[in-house]
This record gives structure tokens, sequence and C-alpha cells, in this order.
């Protein structure tokens, strides 16, 4: 029984010494990153200096900046995690841009800009804790025996991790799929417009076009005569007078999607057809059906959200 009540004083929360101590660390050296694990902080990161309590005070953008991605966290008096307010520094905001993207990707019929951006900062901090997460099994190899609680900790925050790179795993994931299904298309357009495919991806699709070209050599292009074994051929006048029949597909801007309006915006709508002003004001929070083209320029803008 003194046992069980040991171990629960030590898995639920910190513990009331281990809060008043956490309390007064919090303008020490010592700060508390998302798992309650203690955690030194970096020689470069901004002092923090408490008032009235030992509250900690917020760390300015300008002070933040040295150690922005880091993924360093804090824990407040009471033993709730969150990330610091400075910006570009906040993990939870960037595991929903990180959400946000994949719809995007999945709902969008073309291939959308590569967010290099999110991308590195999401990486960056999964390579943080993981750093984190080294030092901890290094320790625990050498003798240094943890808490209960700590290796309660230790093991969501591998969970944590594990689902963040799940999600950046399925952005790929996503942008290789539609990136194959056009890969003449999009090559061309990465010559024109290289924020479509990261060096990465422009090298796949190389290297894919290239391994298609000699399958379909040697499956059947080789039997054939030479003039029609070309891959990006464009028939004109085959369905009627002025038409044409490209080999290369593109994809189909006139798709259906469902937009969420974030931003106050106006779009253009006189194309489609209807009785309605060519600008045409939708306000935020308002969900419509549309073809992807009228709201593709929105998208880009960020005053678009595809569900």
């Amino acid at each position: 029984m003194v046992e069980a009540t040991r171990w629960g004083r030590e898995v639920n929360g910190i513990g009331r010494r281990e809060a008043e101590e956490s309390e007064g660390a919090l303008c020490g050296d010592d700060v508390w990153n998302g798992i309650g694990e203690s955690a030194r902080r970096p020689a470069d990161a901004p002092q923090r200096t408490g008032s009235g309590g030992g509250a900690a005070s917020e760390v300015t953008p300008e002070e933040g900046e040295g150690w922005r991605g880091t993924g360093f966290t804090r824990w407040d008096a009471i033993g709730e995690a969150h990330w610091n307010s400075s910006p570009g520094c906040d993990l939870n905001d960037q595991i929903e841009q990180l959400q946000q993207a994949v719809s995007d990707e999945v709902c969008a019929p073309e291939l959308l800009p590569f967010a290099e951006r999110l991308v590195a900062d999401v990486q960056a901090v999964l390579q943080y804790q993981q750093q984190q997460l080294g030092q901890v099994h290094a320790d625990t190899a050498n003798g240094i025996v943890s808490a209960i609680g700590d290796r309660l900790a230790q093991h969501l925050q591998r969970q944590d991790c594990m689902r963040v790179r799940y999600a950046l795993r399925n952005y790929y994931r996503v942008r290789l799929w539609k990136a194959q299904r056009h890969a003449t298309h999009y090559l061309r357009e990465s010559q024109s417009d290289p924020r479509c495919l990261s060096p990465l991806e422009e090298a796949f699709l190389r290297r894919y076009q290239r391994n298609m070209v000699h399958h379909l050599n040697e499956s059947f292009l080789k039997h054939v005569p030479e003039p029609l074994r070309r891959l990006d051929d464009v028939e004109r006048n085959q369905s009627g007078h002025g038409t044409e029949l490209n080999m290369v597909t593109a994809p189909d801007l006139d798709e259906y999607v469902v937009a969420r309006f974030v931003h106050p915006c106006e779009l253009d709508l006189a194309a489609t057809g209807q009785s309605l002003p060519q600008a045409f004001p939708f306000r935020q929070g308002d969900v419509f059906c549309l073809r992807y083209r009228f709201v593709r320029d929105a998208l880009l803008r960020g005053d678009v959200e595809l569900i």
C-alpha cells in the first residue's frame, strides 16, 4: 500500500515538492519540457526572471530568436505544458499547419507549392526531441536511474514524435502520389516555377520518368514505328477542327472542392455562367463547394482551406 501510494505520487503530476522546485526553476537555468522531464536550457537561451512568487515572464520574439525552432518548452507552477509563445516556436501551431497542408494536398487536384519552411521547422523540432531522448537513454545506460514518472513521460514523448513523423510522411506520400500521376507535366512546370517541387521530389520524378520510359520501350514501344514512340506528342484536329490531343496530361482544375474561408475575400465567379457579380464576396467561416480554379489563388494566399 505504501509503495502504491508513493508510485501514485510520482506518476500523478510532479508532486508537491517537485512543483515547488519547478516553480523556482522557471527563473533559473532549468526549464521543463512538454513531458515533464527536467532539461538544461541551452547556453544561448534567453534568461527568464520571475515576478510575484516565481511566475516566469514571457520571452520576447527578439530574445527568443536565438533558440527559435528548438522545440523547447517549460512548465508553469501547476504543471501544464505549453510551448514558448514567440512566433515560429509553437509546435502545436506547426502541427496544425502540417495537418492542414496534408488536407489541402489531398483535396486539391494539382500539386501545391512545397511547404519548405514548415517542413524544415517540424524536422528541426523532431531532431531536437530525438537528441533529448538519446541523452536520457545514454544516462540510463550509464547507471543513472530515472523515476517512474520520468520513464512514463519519455514513452509519451516518443509516441508524440512518432505521430508527428507519421503526419510528415503522409504529406510526402500524398505529394509523391500526385506527382507520379502527371510526372512529365510537373517536370515542365518545375522549370518555370521552382516552388512546385522540392529538390528531392524533382530528383525522384526524374528517376521515375526515366524508369517509366525504359519500361515502356522494353515492353512494346520498340516494336512500333519510330514516329509513334514519343510520349509527349500533340495530335491536332483528331476530334474535329481546332482540337488537339496532348499525351502529356495535366490536373483537372475544374474539379469541385469544399473550401472554407478563413479570411474575408472576393472571388471572380463570372466564368461559371451563373448570374453572379464579377466580384462575389465571401465572409470568414463560409464553406462552399466550388470549382478549384476559382479558389486556387485564394488558397495560395492563405485565405482558403480545403476540407
